[in-house]
């Protein structure tokens, strides 16, 4: 995604036309009926299931986290840098609070270019959080000292206590972290992420950035469970964001849009030279 960490790629196609490529082509009618598998059935629907939808996904995340141990399966993500960054220049925004770290790809990057920011680590995986705390462990106590980890089920779980923030939470970065909840959580969720920013001591922020409509990986999936959600083999959860659903999303919850787009990168496979046209939505929220 980027050549440097100076250098952020998001318009390598036009959308639209990728749009009209990809529904005059007929490809839409490859993707997956809709299914009930019984497996899946409990997470879809928050109303009279409480703590079901939790325990299935945390089961599927954990075994998930568990397989890739060594923490190798995602690059640090240095692009969130000058992806946002005009927000991490701003002084008064020097608390984070990230949803659904994993092993820190975008904490540690993001720690080491801004000495003044504290972070608190949050992940809906046990497991994940104990692979993050051992990398945390190694490194320099100038980062270990400013970062915090807690486990938080952004679906149901009382929001995280706000420790050592003088500003309170300015920014929460959310990173492919909504896509893995079901859209009937998407609107309790953001809400959640406004009660956060309400501690900052001036304007706060929501840093977003998630799958979009058409990314290569949508028709890629078996398992499809609503209109734009699907199920990776592992049984976790991908949704795929228009800026048309966000939009109305992030306004019934009382919040406004500063920044929304598709953001489109071409990523080229080395050994076989085939082409990948990724589509992320990169978001502000205020």
């Amino acid at each position: 995604i980027m050549a440097s960490s100076a250098r952020y790629f998001d318009e390598d196609f036009d959308w639209n036309e990728h749009a009209r490529s990809i529904e005059s082509s007929g490809v839409l009618m490859s993707l997956p009926p809709l299914t009930d598998l019984q497996i899946n059935v409990e997470v879809l629907n928050p109303e009279g299931t409480s703590g079901q939808q939790s325990s299935v996904q945390d089961d599927n995340w954990n075994s998930f986290f568990d397989s890739h141990e060594e923490g190798m399966i995602y690059k640090p993500r240095r692009y969130l840098i000058p992806e946002f960054g005009v927000y991490w220049e701003k002084e008064h925004l020097d608390g984070i609070l990230e949803v659904g770290c994993g092993y820190g790809c975008a904490c540690f990057p993001i720690m080491s270019k801004f000495p003044n920011k504290r972070y608190i680590a949050t992940d809906y995986s046990a497991k994940a959080l104990e692979i993050f705390s051992n990398k945390l462990s190694t490194m320099d106590a100038s980062i270990r000292e400013r970062v915090g980890v807690e486990l938080w089920d952004i679906t149901e779980s009382p929001n995280p206590k706000i420790v050592g923030m003088s500003h309170g939470v300015g920014i929460i970065l959310s990173v492919f972290a909504l896509s893995a909840v079901p859209p009937s959580y998407h609107q309790s969720c953001l809400q959640r992420f406004k009660q956060l920013l309400s501690t900052a001591s001036d304007e706060g922020y929501i840093l977003f950035r998630d799958y979009g409509m058409y990314d290569m990986t949508m028709f890629r999936h078996r398992i499809r469970l609503e209109e734009n959600l699907f199920a990776r083999q592992d049984q976790t959860l991908c949704y795929y964001f228009s800026l048309e659903y966000l939009a109305n999303l992030v306004t019934q919850c009382g919040l406004r849009v500063v920044e929304l787009k598709y953001a489109t990168v071409i990523n080229r496979n080395r050994k076989t030279n085939e082409e990948m046209r990724r589509v992320f939505v990169h978001g502000v929220f205020a």
